[in-house]
C-alpha cells in the first residue's frame, strides 16, 4: 500500500513517465473484488497508478495522460460511457479496458462500440487479466507516438481533456448514441435476456415491444430464423404487469393433437403453469390445422389475467404473417386471435452496426468461458462481419464466433479466421418491406420486397400484400400508411373491411 500511495503522489506531483514504460491508471470502484494486483502490470512493463474514484482520476489525468486505463463500467452508481467518449477524443487516446458484471452486457457493448479496447466480466481469471494487459501493451507500443507524447504537460482538471480547439474542429467527436442499457427502458433489465443492440431498427422493435407489454392483448411476433423472437417474447413478459408470474414456452414444431393436449392441458400442463403469467407458443405455423383450430378456441375461451387466472398468449412465426395467412400456413381463426398486437423483428442484415457489436460482446464472453486469449477483432474482420448478410441471423453469428474461439487461441480475430462466405462479404439486398421474410435463404418463398415474391399472384393479392406491409411498417397507423402510398385513409379502411368480410364468409 505504501508503494501504491507513493506512485500516486509522484504522478499527482507531475512526475514524467520514463520513456517506453506505459502508465496504467487503475480506477477503483470501492469494492473489494475490484482490487487488481500490481504484478501483471509491472511484468508487462507498465507502471500501475491507482485512483480511488473519479476525483483522484481527474487529478491524475490533469498532470499526466495515462497510456492504459482500467475503469469499472459503473462508478458512484453511474455509468462511465460519457467519460469514455471524452477520453477517446484525445490524440493519441489511451487504451481503455472496462470492467463489468454479467448483468451489464448492454452497457459493456456500448462501451466497446464507443471504442473501449476490451471488457473484463467479473469474476475473471488471473490468466485473462494477464493476457488483456499484454495485448493492450502491445497495442500501445505499436501505436504511432507523436513527439508531444514524451513530455506530459499539465492539463486542466477533468477525467481527460479534449484536444486544443483547432484539433477538435478538425476532428469533432461524434455524438454517441444513447446506450441501450437496462436503465434505458423503464428500468427493464434487458441483459437478463441477453439483449445486445444499438441499431435504430432494433430500438424501434424494442420500443414497440415495451408498448405492447402494457396491455393484455395477444401478441404475434414474426421474424426470420434467429432474429430473437423468444428473446422479445421474454421482453414483452418482463415489461408487462404480469412480470412476477411465470413464463411458459411451448415449442409447437412437430406437435400432434395428442402431444399438444398432453403438454398444454391438465393439472401440470402449460396452460395451468402459465396462469397469471405468459404462455409463449413458439412457431405456431408448424401446428397442424386441427391443432391450430383447437388453440384458437382455447384463446377465445381463456379470460385474460386481470379478469381471471388465465395467461396472456404470445405466439411467434418465421413467416410473414399476412403471407402465412394467405398461403394457409396459419388458420384465419388463430391468426385473428393472435395478430392483435403484431411485432415484426428486423433481420440482422437490416440492423446497422449490430453484427459487429454483438460479435465483440460474444467474443469476450466465449473467450472468458473457454480460457482463450482473444482480445478483439481486426478492422478488416469487423468490416467483413458488418458486410455479410447473415441469413441465419443471430444464431449464425453466435455460432461463428463460438467456433472461432474453440478452434483458435487468439489474441486477435483476423479476417482469415472467418468462414469463407463471411470473408467474401456476400449479402442479400436489404429488406424493403417491414414484414420479415419467410425464413433463411433455404426457406420457401423469397424475402419481401423482391419481384419473385409476387410471381404467380393476382394483382389484387399483390396490392393487399403491399398495403398490409406498409401499415405494419407504420406501426399499424392507417393514416401514415395512406400518406406513404399516396391514397386517402378511407381507401385503405374500405379495402381492409372488404378483406375482413371475405374471410368471415369463408369461416
Amino acid at each position: 500500500m505504501r508503494e501504491i500511495r507513493e506512485s500516486r503522489e509522484n504522478l499527482l506531483a507531475g512526475e514524467v513517465a520514463r520513456p517506453g514504460r506505459p502508465v496504467a491508471l487503475l480506477i477503483d470502484d470501492g469494492h473489494d473484488d475490484w482490487v487488481l494486483p500490481d504484478e501483471p502490470f509491472t511484468a508487462a512493463g507498465c507502471r500501475p497508478v491507482r485512483s480511488a474514484g473519479l476525483r483522484e482520476a481527474r487529478a491524475s489525468c490533469a498532470n499526466a495522460t495515462p497510456d492504459l486505463v482500467f475503469i469499472p463500467l459503473t462508478l458512484g452508481g453511474k455509468q462511465v460511457n460519457a467519460q469514455l467518449a471524452e477520453c477517446l477524443s484525445l490524440d493519441p487516446a489511451p487504451v481503455i479496458v472496462v470492467v463489468a458484471t454479467n448483468d451489464q452486457i448492454n452497457a459493456a457493448a456500448e462501451a466497446m462500440r464507443l471504442g473501449a479496447y476490451d471488457c473484463l466480466f467479473k469474476p475473471f481469471s488471473p490468466g485473462r487479466l494477464t493476457r488483456t494487459i499484454e495485448a493492450a501493451v502491445k497495442k500501445i507500443k505499436h501505436a504511432p507516438q507523436p513527439d508531444k507524447r514524451t513530455t506530459r504537460t499539465s492539463r486542466p482538471a477533468g477525467l481527460v481533456t479534449r484536444p486544443a480547439r483547432a484539433e477538435a474542429t478538425a476532428h469533432p467527436p461524434q455524438e454517441p448514441a444513447p446506450p441501450l442499457s437496462p436503465q434505458t427502458v423503464d428500468g427493464l433489465n434487458l441483459s437478463r435476456r441477453g439483449f445486445v443492440a444499438s441499431a435504430a431498427a432494433t430500438r424501434k422493435a424494442l420500443d414497440r415491444a415495451v408498448s405492447i407489454a402494457a396491455s393484455d392483448a395477444a401478441v404475434l411476433i414474426s421474424g426470420e430464423i434467429g432474429t430473437g423472437k423468444s428473446t422479445f417474447a421474454g421482453i414483452v413478459h418482463d415489461a408487462s404487469p404480469r412480470a412476477g408470474g411465470p413464463m411458459v414456452t411451448v415449442s409447437c414444431a412437430t406437435l400432434t393433437v395428442r402431444d399438444f393436449d398432453n403438454q398444454v392441458f391438465g393439472p401440470q400442463g402449460a396452460l395451468a403453469r402459465a396462469a397469471g403469467g405468459t404462455l409463449y407458443l413458439d412457431e405456431i405455423a408448424d401446428l397442424s390445422g386441427a391443432v391450430q383450430s383447437r388453440l384458437a378456441r382455447i384463446i377465445e375461451s381463456t379470460p385474460p389475467a386481470r379478469d381471471g387466472p388465465g395467461p396472456r398468449f404470445v405466439g411467434s412465426t418465421v413467416h410473414a404473417p399476412n403471407a402465412a395467412l394467405q398461403n394457409g400456413l396459419i388458420r384465419p381463426e388463430l391468426f385473428y386471435r393472435l395478430h392483435v398486437a403484431p411485432l415484426a423483428l428486423p433481420p440482422l442484415r437490416d440492423r446497422e452496426g449490430d453484427a459487429a457489436l454483438i460479435a465483440q460482446v460474444r467474443l469476450a464472453q466465449f473467450s472468458e468461458v473457454e480460457g482463450r486469449g482473444f482480445t478483439g477483432f481486426s478492422q478488416t474482420a469487423l468490416a467483413r462481419i458488418s458486410d455479410y448478410a447473415w441469413p441465419g441471423n443471430l444464431r449464425e453469428l453466435i455460432n461463428v464466433i463460438q467456433t472461432i474461439v474453440l478452434m483458435n487461441q487468439g489474441p486477435l480475430v483476423t479476417a482469415e479466421l472467418l468462414p469463407p462466405e463471411v470473408r467474401a462479404g456476400s449479402r442479400f439486398a436489404r429488406t424493403a418491406s417491414a414484414e420479415p421474410s419467410t425464413g433463411s435463404a433455404a426457406s420457401a418463398g423469397a424475402a419481401p420486397g423482391r419481384p419473385d415474391e409476387f410471381v404467380g399472384k393476382t394483382l389484387a393479392e399483390i396490392e393487399r400484400m403491399v398495403i398490409e406491409a406498409t401499415i405494419l411498417a407504420e406501426d399499424g397507423s392507417v393514416p401514415r400508411a395512406a400518406k406513404v402510398l399516396d391514397v386517402s385513409p378511407s381507401t385503405l379502411y374500405r379495402k381492409r373491411d372488404a378483406w375482413a368480410k371475405t374471410l368471415r364468409d369463408k369461416l
